[in-house]
């Protein structure tokens, strides 16, 4: 019988796949906890050299190869890996062009099954979150990653988010959720649908409680009326689910009204952010939405309806609402219609809220008297942690992440000299 041919330790000078550093930096980087080797195009023999300097590594705890071409091939390696090795802890294999068969291959590391030669069986223990985001699994893959988390309860969060996966695989969180809570799976761009949107969110109702996920991220996954009112459901009477995004489904009017209709009172809902951006919710869902915000939920601090064709009509009921609101912070309209009917009630909110810090209604066609009005009533704010954005992109525009991120750098720079402030003024009343 032949020998099996020896695999190399990474860094050699002829090894076209992982000589971008040489053997003393590999051993250096073996030695921390942890592994950063992205977009390095390792393809499948690249991924078989660094698993296999991996098998016995006892100090790398990290471990990301995304973007590296591994395929299904090296996908296999590493689940060999993941096998062997007890001291990983995370494992990011995103965007590797993994379909079902590397997809199974990894879910099957987490699986006890006896080892054919009558050897001790090998499998995971360790990892507790694995992130295959942006490959080709489709529902065999969730199926078998279920199962995963199933019979590995450290497991704690699996990202699947951007793949092909359907709504017949999302069947199986119901063992999943029963064996394991504490497992998150993030779905977002996928084609879940209505039938996925449902079976998820009944596991979760059925089986989820307090330390279950917290977040429900459902967003670019064809959901419909059916699904928002699944969700609705799982939302009603809820202690554990935070931060909900639906953005870019097709909930319209009537998914929006069998949603909401779920969560205003007196349903008890724990719900912290509602992202609702891109539904075409128009006039009449914004109306909802105006509901829920007059409805003065405690919990709900951040309500996303970006480029949700929202008019006057919805503007107006949305300003109104937030003007008898004590909880919300975070109101977000930008890309939509709002005009001049709505700006009165938007410039009276600026003046008036005590509690709101960022209000966006960039990108509205907002001619430069409408502006003004807002810039007036922006001046004469009572509030002064709120940042009202209403520029165009050619008069400073930031996206919303940016704006947020600049808000939530402004409120800890106030937050610092305003604390300073006291400490001065405490230090001058002891000497005094």
């Amino acid at each position: 019988m032949p020998k099996k041919e020896k695999i190399p330790p990474p860094g050699g000078k002829k090894d076209e796949f992982t000589n971008f550093y040489s053997k003393s930096k590999w051993k250096q980087f073996l030695l921390k906890s942890t592994l950063d080797v992205s977009g390095r195009n390792l393809r499948p023999t690249g991924a078989q050299i660094v698993g296999n300097a991996l098998m016995k590594n006892k100090w790398v705890t990290a471990l990301d190869l995304c973007h590296n071409n591994i395929g299904d091939v090296g996908a296999i390696e590493i689940a060999q890996v993941m096998k062997a090795n007890d001291t990983l802890q995370s494992v990011n294999l995103s965007c590797n062009g993994i379909t079902d068969v590397g997809g199974i291959a990894i879910a099957s590391a987490f699986v006890p099954c006896p080892h054919p030669a009558g050897l001790p069986s090998q499998w995971n223990r360790g990892i507790y979150y694995l992130n295959l985001s942006g490959n080709q699994l489709g529902d065999v893959s969730l199926v078998a990653l279920a199962n995963a988390a199933a019979c590995h309860r450290d497991l704690t969060k699996v990202d699947v988010s951007n793949n092909l996966i359907g709504g017949i695989g999302c069947k199986a969180f119901a063992r999943a959720m029963e064996r394991n809570q504490m497992c998150t799976f993030l779905l977002g761009g996928n084609k879940l649908g209505d039938e996925g949107a449902t079976h998820l969110a009944m596991a979760m109702k059925t089986f989820g409680g307090k330390g279950s996920q917290a977040v429900l991220d459902l967003n670019n996954n064809h959901i419909s009326k059916g699904g928002a009112e699944a969700v609705g459901m799982l939302l009603e009477n809820n202690d554990f689910v935070q931060d909900v995004n639906l953005c870019w489904n097709t909930l319209g009017y009537k998914g929006t009204e069998a949603l909401i209709a779920r969560i205003l009172p007196p349903a008890m809902t724990c719900i912290r952010t509602l992202n609702l951006a891109n539904n075409c919710l128009g006039d009449d869902g914004a109306e909802e939405v105006a509901k829920v915000i007059h409805s003065n939920l405690p919990t709900l601090i951040r309500i996303n309806l970006t480029h949700n064709d929202i008019g006057d009509r919805g503007g107006e009921a949305l300003a109104k609402a937030c003007q008898n609101n004590t909880s919300l912070q975070f109101l977000l309209l930008a890309q939509n219609n709002i005009g001049p009917k709505s700006v009165d009630a938007f410039c009276e909110l600026i003046r008036g809220t005590q509690t709101m810090r960022a209000l966006e209604i960039r990108k509205n066609g907002l001619d430069d008297e409408q502006k003004n009005k807002i810039s007036d009533a922006n001046s004469k704010k009572v509030c002064d942690t709120l940042r009202v954005d209403y520029m165009t992109s050619d008069e400073g525009e930031d996206s919303m992440t940016q704006f947020l991120d600049k808000l939530q750098s402004w409120l800890a720079e106030k937050q610092l000299a305003e604390e300073e402030a006291a400490a001065k003024k405490k230090k001058g009343k002891k000497k005094g």
